[in-house]
């Protein structure tokens, strides 16, 4: 999965930097993109992040046009493994993620009792 997207100047931790939190954002949503691809976007399939690992490499500028990938590595069982990158107009990885997702049982809705 991938997208562009340019972060507005609000999302800024120092000045003309995006926040880390905000690229850990992007970058869980991208991989959970990533994971329901491999899934067939199938609507019973419920997933969540259980392990996110990230490396900040290079400040992330705002009000840039930002390449943001993700990629399905495997599965095991349950569990997808999944990366991706923040990369910059020339492809430079700016920031890099790791996570694991797990494939959840949808919770039964509470009774009408």
């Amino acid at each position: 999965m991938e997208t562009l997207y340019s972060v507005p100047a609000d999302y800024a931790g120092a000045p003309g930097i995006v926040h880390g939190g905000i690229q850990a954002a992007i970058l869980d949503e991208v991989l959970g993109f990533a994971v329901h691809d491999a899934t067939g976007f199938d609507e019973s399939v419920n997933v969540v992040t259980v392990d996110f690992r990230l490396r900040y490499r290079r400040p992330v500028p705002t009000e840039t046009e930002l390449h943001i990938v993700g990629r399905h590595v495997r599965s095991d069982g349950h569990d997808h493994y999944v990366e991706g990158d923040i990369l910059d107009a020339e492809g430079q990885v700016l920031t890099h993620a790791e996570a694991r997702w797990r494939r959840i049982d949808r919770p039964s809705p509470p009774s009408q009792d």
